[in-house]
This record gives structure tokens, C-alpha cells and sequence, in this order.
């Protein structure tokens, strides 16, 4: 595997080169300040650039040209981590070797020029029957997350913590915003983007870099130099512990206890966090959550524990039965209160770091996870694969004590089953 950059004005490039891998994979990536743009008009532009363009107006059109490429997969992404907007471009293509055509990979990159370089604009705006067609297809997007007794809990509790940052808001938007985004509105957006956005250009597979870093020296254009430090993590400060209840019609009972985190170091941010999630409740039924809440007591069906880095916030999910609330908070309460004395959990301690080991050499046979770690690698300091195998094994219990101290109930989120309704069903 070889690594390799490519500095331009206005643009990176990096890349990775290795064989094991029958496709190939792109991402072209604006990474803009979320606090200076709407995130809801950025998701339906990222939708309408991949949906039609300049040369393939219609659904058919795009559709024939990407049968015509072997089943070229394109699709974009847009989501936020700290302050950071992230908007992807992802293009996933046969490798050039398996394809009679010489001239293949230019024409995926042609095609994906295409997309990112000609948008369906015309005279300055978006084309009506698309825009209308995507402007409805997004709102039934932003309610999908209601289907979900979970979604539906963690995203609501997550906006009554912090209902005055941008932790507490969705990427999607709310259909008020959705409602007052114009044709013009997309075309604003587009220039905005190209202007006032990092754009990093992540490339995996067995192919000549410096080809391709070439090619798109010479045909991909961004107008602008982006040097503005964009923050990972949003500095929410600490709240005092209460209590919300909420009426629901699900057949559970939602409960959702917050806490918020002091800030932590590298190690622990990069490491221990993540041993410390398997041990209080991310093992499946071996973790201190699953052993109380369901092996022992019975007391619900599903449980969860999940920190959240970039707000600084941590939560513990539980689906249960509402006559189960009080003793399910204790035994939640215990399960916390012993992770600040784990000496005695040495061994399962260690299974844990054995596990997560595993996981991590799962992710070399994932071409989209070795360049998504390089990717974050390069632009935030995150660890490679290789840095975590070797200091996943230096946690100690000690660590995860420490961790423990620094978290704080917050806000205790319950939504209350329908009436007359059972915990037998989700």
C-alpha cells in the first residue's frame, strides 16, 4: 500500500495505491463551515448535481451513461462533524483492467467532471421538474427518521440539549427550511460551495496516481484558496441534570440519558473512548448495561451507549416497558458508578481490546475504509489503522477510570409508550 499526496492551489489530492481490490473508488469532497451555510440547502444541492447535469438531463440519460461505464456508482453524501460540513461526491468503478475500452478510466473521469464541473443550470437557475421532484422527495427524507423508535428518541433528545447549537440540529433540515429554498437558491449555492470550501479529492485502487493527479490539474477548477481552521469539535458547555417526558406512539418506552464530556486528550479521545463504549454498553449482551438491563433483570429488549466526540456528549439508550423506568435509571446509574472501578474487569477489559482488534483488521478488506481512515488521517490527525492496532493495547483500566470521571448526567430524555400499548412490540 502507498501513499501519496498532491498539493494544488485550491485543491488536494490523496491517494492510495494498492492491488488487493477489484474496483476503484473517488471522493471528491467540499468541506465548508457549517455556521456559514445552510446544511439543508447544501443536502438538496448535492442531491440535484447527482441527479442531472449539463449533458445527462434526465434520469434516463444518467442512467444509460452509467450502464454504459459498467455500472459506474455515483452518489453524494453530506454530513457534519464538529463545525466541519462535509459534502461527497463518491464515485465507485470496475478497475480499467477488467475493461476491454483503453480509454475507461477517462471516462469516468469525464463523467464525473461532468457532475461536479456542468450542473442543470439555465440562465441562472435549476431545472423546475427536477427541483420540485427532489424539493419532495427530501421532505419525505426529513420524516423518515419518525419510522424509528431509536432515531426518533436520540434525534429529539439530542435537540432538547442543545437547542441553541448546532448540536441539536439535522443535517436534512426541517421542511420550513426545505419550503423556502428557490431554483436560484441552488445555483447561489453551487458558486458558494466552489468559493468558500476545503475541497479534498481522495482516490483508492490500483492505478497511476500521477496520471490521474494530472488529469485533474488540468480539467477540475476551483476558483478559490480556503485557509480558515474549521473546528472537529463544538465546545457545548455543561448543563445541570433534568428531566424532559414526552408523550409518543410507540409501543416502547424512549429513554435517553445524556451526559456531557470534560474535554479529553488525544489518547483518550482517539483510544480509550472507544474501549470504554464496549465495556459500559456497546458488547452486545456482555457489556455492564446489557448484563443489568436484560441478562439479569429482564427489564428491556434493546440498550446502547454511544459517545458522540464532535459535541462533546455521550448517551445511554434503553427500550423498555415504562412500569421498568425507575429500576432500569438505577441500574443504569451502577453501571456508570462502576466504570470509575474497573479492577476487577481486567479480563473482560482485555476481550474487549482483542475484539475491537479484530474489527480493525476487518477494515483492510474495506476499500472505503482504508481511505476514509487515511482521508481524516491527513485533515484532522486521526489515527491510522496501524497506530490503532499498536495503541489499542496500551489502554488500561486506569484509563478508562479517569475517562469515567469526566462525564455528567445532562438531560434524562423519556418518551412515554401510547397508551394501552405493550413493550412486546417495537
Amino acid at each position: 500500500m502507498k501513499q501519496k499526496n498532491y498539493d494544488y492551489d485550491s485543491f488536494q489530492l490523496y491517494t492510495v495505491q494498492l492491488d488487493k481490490f477489484k474496483n476503484c473508488y473517488i471522493e471528491v469532497t467540499f468541506r465548508s463551515d457549517v455556521r456559514e451555510c445552510s446544511s439543508c440547502l447544501r443536502n438538496f444541492l448535492a442531491n440535484y448535481m447527482t441527479h442531472t447535469t449539463e449533458k445527462y438531463k434526465t434520469i434516463r440519460e444518467m442512467m444509460i451513461a452509467r450502464e454504459e461505464l459498467y455500472q459506474v456508482g455515483i452518489q453524494s453524501n453530506v454530513y457534519r462533524e464538529g463545525y466541519n460540513l462535509f459534502t461527497s461526491f463518491c464515485c465507485d468503478f470496475i478497475h480499467p483492467k477488467y475493461v476491454k475500452d483503453k480509454n475507461y478510466l477517462n471516462h469516468i473521469l469525464d463523467f464525473l467532471m461532468e457532475i461536479l464541473l456542468k450542473p442543470n443550470f439555465s440562465n441562472q437557475t435549476a431545472s423546475e421538474k427536477d427541483f420540485l421532484y427532489l424539493k419532495e422527495h427530501l421532505h419525505v427524507q426529513i420524516d423518515q427518521y419518525k419510522e424509528s423508535p431509536y432515531s426518533y428518541a436520540m434525534l429529539e433528545g439530542t435537540k432538547e440539549l442543545f437547542p441553541n447549537s448546532i448540536s441539536g440540529t439535522r443535517v436534512l433540515g426541517t421542511h420550513e427550511e426545505l419550503d423556502s429554498i428557490n431554483q436560484e437558491d441552488i445555483v447561489k449555492e453551487y458558486t458558494r460551495m466552489f468559493e468558500n470550501s476545503y475541497c479534498e479529492i481522495g482516490i483508492i485502487g490500483d492505478l497511476d496516481m500521477d496520471k490521474i493527479a494530472k488529469y485533474f490539474k488540468s480539467h477540475f477548477y476551483k476558483p478559490s484558496i480556503v485557509t480558515k481552521d474549521i473546528p472537529f469539535v463544538i465546545d457545548n458547555p455543561l448543563q445541570k441534570p433534568r428531566k424532559v417526558e414526552k408523550d409518543s406512539i410507540y409501543s416502547q418506552t424512549q429513554l435517553v440519558q445524556f451526559y456531557q464530556l470534560e474535554p479529553l486528550n488525544y489518547f483518550e479521545d482517539e483510544y480509550a473512548s472507544i474501549i470504554f463504549e464496549l465495556v459500559l454498553g456497546n458488547a452486545d449482551l456482555a457489556d455492564k448495561l446489557a448484563r443489568y438491563l436484560r441478562v439479569k433483570e429482564s427489564l428491556c429488549y434493546c440498550s446502547n451507549f454511544h459517545i458522540r466526540y464532535a459535541g462533546k456528549y455521550a448517551a445511554v439508550y434503553v427500550g423498555l416497558n415504562k412500569e421498568n423506568l425507575s429500576i432500569s435509571l438505577q441500574m443504569i446509574h451502577k453501571a456508570m458508578k462502576e466504570m470509575a472501578h474497573l479492577e476487577k474487569e481486567k479480563e473482560f477489559i482485555e476481550a474487549q481490546k482483542e475484539k475491537l482488534l479484530a474489527n480493525i483488521d476487518l477494515k483492510y478488506d474495506s476499500i472505503y475504509e482504508i481511505l476514509e481512515n487515511y482521508y481524516f488521517h491527513e485533515i484532522k490527525g486521526s489515527p491510522l489503522l496501524e497506530e490503532y492496532k499498536e495503541n489499542i493495547p496500551k489502554v488500561t483500566y486506569k484509563d478508562l477510570e479517569a475517562l469515567a470521571h469526566k462525564f455528567h448526567e445532562s438531560l434524562l430524555y423519556i418518551l412515554k409508550e401510547k397508551e394501552g400499548e405493550s413493550c412486546a412490540e417495537n
